[in-house]
């Protein structure tokens, strides 16, 4: 041990934690997983509308298929009209 200076104060540290600083900690770890156990089932709700908006119902692919074919029967329609009259 050093011999003890009168001069230096003494300074010593102890492990001593007040009640109130230790229910303090604990009530922000109970309030942080409350947190974010809230965060997590709003992060599933929306996973799981993400997951129904992808899905294309079957009626819906058959309307734009047609639509599709419509558009280009439609485009060849207007190249016939667009050429020059042959034979004529």
């Amino acid at each position: 041990m050093l011999p003890e200076d009168p001069g230096r104060p003494h300074f010593r540290i102890t492990w001593e934690i007040p009640i109130w600083v230790v229910a303090g900690f604990l009530s922000q770890a109970v309030a942080i997983g409350w947190w974010a156990a809230g965060v997590d089932g709003r992060v599933k709700a929306l996973e799981a509308r993400a997951d129904q908006m992808n899905t294309v119902p079957p009626a819906l692919a058959r309307l734009d298929e047609r639509t599709r074919q419509l558009s280009d029967s439609l485009t060849r329609i207007e190249a016939r009209l667009d050429q020059p009259e042959r034979g004529r």
